[in-house]
């Protein structure tokens, strides 16, 4: 989903993603993805962007539901509190999942080792 009011307040500033990225120190492909609606922006990007766009971050931020099925890879979720997110790579996701699964076995294991030398 475009960022309709992101776009023209962009295209009426006068910047092209090129040149507004170069004044945001953003790379271009990722701006473009924010942009598109296919990574979600974070409170501190909305407030970057509408500082070199000279308007105000309500004048341009828009809520959207990140589409993840563009990009199977990544997980994002909608940010409807406003919470700062970070999209990562679903294999890397999984992998911590295990992980986290793991020291947490190995957490209760150690737990009941301690329980049982106090007997």
């Amino acid at each position: 989903m475009l960022l309709k009011k992101l776009i023209e307040a962009r295209k009426a500033s006068g910047f092209t993603q090129a040149t507004l990225c170069e004044k945001i120190s953003m790379e271009q492909t990722t701006y473009s993805r924010k942009e598109n609606g296919r990574s979600p922006m974070t409170e501190a990007e909305w407030i970057r962007i509408a500082k070199a766009l000279s308007v105000k971050v309500d004048d341009i931020k828009e809520i959207v539901q990140v589409d993840s099925s563009i990009n199977d890879n990544y997980t994002a979720v909608n940010n409807p509190k406003e919470v700062e997110q970070v999209s990562i790579l679903k294999s890397s996701y999984d992998t911590m999942i295990k992980y986290i699964a793991k020291l947490e076995e190995q957490n209760a294991t150690l737990k009941a080792q301690i329980a049982s030398d106090k007997k």
